[in-house]
């Protein structure tokens, strides 16, 4: 079992810590800071037990070889103002130990987009044995990339002792009070459909009732031969939602908004969810199937939200999430948001501090529900 930071001993010499700095950036200006500031914690812990220097590695998009537009030198600047304090910026992903700055320079580092490097994907042992060599000790506390086993995330593991930070340890924390609660009421959208509908299997049993919106109830429309509009939906999904047929504790919408455009619609019409004009695409859940969610879900005291109710990407189609997530603030029960759009949506809202935990990452998130664990930490 990986340690805390309980653990770390005060003595810690260099700590390689690896966090999720993937956040977004338009015309050059970060406009969603919450994964950095959820860093916060961890680095000043870390600076108060005396590590000599912290040398951070993170990535950004998925580049194509070295993209400056994905560089992490924004991440810098960004984690310098935050912290009060100066961070430097290495313009490697895996410098050589000598090029950096001395801990008498600077305390902490931030390298370049470790994803410039090959093999960083591929969770390359030559890669996470020279990243290693930088520190004497491993933090990890990338929530957000903890699904996915990568050089930074889990090769580095097998050089460095390794300790959870801050974020990580809240995260599974989390994570298994869902899992172990038993009367949970689950309200899930979005349109990634296969992770969430295997979600449902595991977690009908505890649950006191899981509200489909998004794209995730046209299976379960197809499955009873009802009609589902045009959105395509793959026959895997729909083999899924038959053997869920029985399952009443699932419910979906009663109806919906409809169009013959989702990015730019000429109409928007309202159906009865089991009517979808079959040429007409799903936009959104009617605002009284909003309003019946809420008042089905504040019954219940933790209540669990992942994905937007609508095609979010469109105003006109913003309605139902935003009802939800705005009477979400006013239920009395605890209120765990999902990372990933649900979490861009609370924090383009400024709404964080509105709800008893949101995530900081959407598939790790999802996965740790499904799994009980990450797989960035199983041998």
């Amino acid at each position: 079992m990986v340690r805390t930071l309980d653990a770390l001993p005060t003595t810690t010499g260099r700590v390689l810590l690896r966090c999720d700095y993937n956040v977004p950036v338009e015309d050059g200006r970060i406009t969603d800071d919450y994964r950095i500031k959820v860093s916060l914690p961890t680095i000043r812990e870390l600076q108060g037990i005396g590590a000599d220097q912290i040398i951070i590695t993170a990535h950004r998009g998925r580049p194509d070889g070295h993209d400056p537009k994905l560089s992490t030198d924004i991440i810098a600047d960004k984690l310098g103002e935050l912290l009060g304090d100066n961070v430097y910026h290495a313009d490697h992903p895996i410098p050589k130990p000598s090029d950096l700055p001395g801990p008498d320079e600077h305390q902490i580092i931030l390298l370049e987009n470790i994803r410039y490097v090959d093999g960083e994907t591929e969770d390359s042992s030559t890669v996470a044995e020279q990243l290693a060599k930088l520190a004497d000790v491993y933090v990890n506390d990338a929530f957000g990339a903890a699904h996915r086993c990568h050089s930074s995330t889990h090769a580095i593991q097998r050089y460095l002792p390794t300790y959870k930070g801050r974020q990580m340890e809240a995260e599974q924390s989390i994570g298994s009070t869902i899992r172990d609660h038993d009367g949970t009421a689950f309200i899930l959208g979005g349109a990634k459909l296969s992770t969430k509908l295997d979600l449902l299997d595991t977690l009908h049993d505890n649950a006191a009732t899981i509200h489909l919106g998004g794209t995730m109830f046209l299976p379960f429309l197809a499955a009873q031969d009802k009609t589902k509009g045009a959105t395509p939906v793959d026959d895997e999904h729909i083999d899924a939602a038959k053997a869920m047929l029985s399952y009443h504790k699932i419910h979906l919408p009663q109806s919906v908004r409809t169009t013959d455009d989702l990015d730019n619609p000429s109409f928007i019409e309202t159906h009865p969810s089991d009517t979808i004009p079959s040429d007409h695409y799903v936009g959104d859940v009617s605002p009284d199937d909003a309003d019946g969610i809420l008042t089905a879900v504040k019954q219940a005291d933790l209540i669990v939200w992942n994905g937007p109710l609508g095609y979010y990407e469109t105003e006109a189609f913003r309605e139902a999430t935003k009802t939800v997530m705005h009477g979400l603030t006013r239920v009395e029960a605890k209120v765990v948001i999902g990372g990933g759009d649900t979490g861009a949506i609370v924090s383009q809202a400024g709404l964080h501090d509105e709800f008893y935990h949101v995530s900081s990452g959407g598939g790790a998130f999802l996965t740790l529900l499904k799994n009980g664990s990450l797989p960035v930490f199983a041998d």
